[in-house]
């Protein structure tokens, strides 16, 4: 099986800063954002090699797979995948859309 390179957008990478930095203040160690990093890059490989495997939504070529308490979205390139958002699902629900990705 192919895998396909992996982009992150500048919005995926601030989403995944805030949430280390938000771990790493409240327990006073990085310990915990560096074992999500870990996930998250495992998990986007995995997703690299079988990119529908993820939710599908109701934009094209989007889905989601969920990590944990948190949403990765990204989007299937002809050859690439492009993580759009890192969501913590337990974050306002309304403040989650998908608006600026069609």
């Amino acid at each position: 099986m192919v895998s396909r390179e992996i982009r992150w957008t500048l919005a995926a990478t601030r989403d995944k800063l805030s949430i280390f930095e938000y771990w790493t203040n409240r327990n006073q160690s990085a310990l915990y954002a560096e074992k999500l990093e870990l996930l998250f890059n495992d998990t986007i490989k995995i997703v690299a090699i079988f990119p529908f495997a993820g939710i599908e939504t109701n934009i094209t070529n989007v889905r989601i797979q969920i990590v944990k308490d948190f949403k990765l979205v990204y989007r299937i390139r002809e050859e690439y995948i492009e993580v759009l958002k890192v969501w913590d699902t337990r974050q306002d629900p309304y403040g989650f859309n998908l608006k600026g990705y069609k």
